[in-house]
């Protein structure tokens, strides 16, 4: 039993070095492979230099260079010579974006530098052709987190409502492979057309999966989207996910209306209720300071439920009940 437990452990222990070896040299493999090319680096100055002054590349530099592109070593090598010079970074676009093809061609780790590259551009100006950007949704086929976060950044960055619709279709149908924080900050930070986007979700909102559309209601809560109808209709549905209807709940503690007081006076009225729907009717009426919101509150007061008693407690310590009227209430 001894020398059988003694093969395991050198059996682990071998398997243990294997791993740290196999590492080691991955790691040195990849930093052989994207280390920065000297020579290209020195190349690249001189023709942003020469291009200053004469308003061209030299033809021998322009002939070569989506031969250099095409590895990836060298693209990261451009990408650290222009990325403070956004004039020089104009001029090396049309390069960079002719690689497209190259790179949807090439392993995760190569595509993933592809796209981050493609993210720094600015596209304010100048939109990609149509083209270009059904080739750049291809990498959202990606396996890689890496790469489907870069190819979302470009998007957000394009800001085109069409392209940017098939990427929610693609998000919806990967689900939670797209973290929720992600996606809700890229798409407040898209530039995109004026509520365009906001109107097509809206109007697709029923299509998505829960989790999707629990992003989608955080997104309009943060970007101030007025969709009160649309979290009103979640709310009165009984097929709606418990979540996305928390997400719905949470949207009206931000932007109350009139229909919204009413429906959470109806949870606090009802017993049997949720203790998260209980606690965040209470924050959203927290704005309310008129007698039927303060009864409805004061009888969670004594609520067996930890976070409503204290969002309870709050609430009326904030409309003038001291701590001693609130100690004779609770004991």
């Amino acid at each position: 039993m001894s020398i059988i437990i003694r093969i395991y452990i050198l059996l682990c222990i071998a398997l243990l070095i294997f791993d740290i070896c196999f590492l080691f040299v991955q790691n040195q493999r990849t930093l052989v492979a994207y280390r920065t090319n000297r020579t290209f680096e020195k190349k690249v100055r001189e023709e942003i230099a020469a291009h200053r002054e004469s308003g061209a590349f030299t033809a021998e530099f322009t002939d070569s260079l989506s031969r250099e592109l095409s590895k990836t070593k060298n693209l990261l090598t451009l990408q650290g010579v222009i990325e403070n010079d956004a004039e020089a970074r104009e001029w090396f676009r049309p390069y960079v974006f002719a690689q497209l093809e190259q790179y949807a061609a090439k392993d995760d780790p190569e595509q993933a530098y592809y796209t981050y590259v493609l993210s720094t551009f600015d596209y304010s100006r100048e939109k990609p052709p149509v083209e270009f950007l059904n080739a750049l949704l291809g990498f959202l086929d990606s396996k890689s987190l890496y790469t489907f976060s870069n190819t979302m950044t470009c998007l957000y960055a394009i800001g085109q409502t069409a392209p940017l619709m098939c990427a929610m279709d693609k998000v919806n149908e990967r689900k939670d492979f797209y973290h929720k924080k992600l996606l809700v900050d890229g798409m407040l930070s898209a530039q995109t057309e004026d509520g365009e986007l906001d109107a097509r979700l809206e109007e697709r909102f029923d299509s998505y999966t829960p989790y999707m559309q629990d992003c989608l209601l955080d997104y309009f809560r943060l970007r101030g989207s007025d969709v009160s109808g649309l979290c009103m209709r979640v709310l009165r549905s009984e097929r709606s996910n418990s979540q996305v209807g928390y997400s719905a709940m949470r949207y009206f503690a931000k932007y109350p209306s009139k229909e919204s007081r009413t429906y959470f006076l109806e949870i606090l009225a009802d017993d049997s209720a949720a203790w998260i729907q209980q606690m965040l009717s209470i924050q959203a009426l927290r704005q309310y300071d008129d007698p039927a919101v303060y009864a409805a509150v004061m009888k969670k007061i004594t609520s067996p439920n930890w976070h409503v008693r204290v969002n309870a407690v709050e609430y009326l310590h904030n409309r003038g009940l001291s701590k001693e009227e609130l100690f004779n209430l609770l004991y």
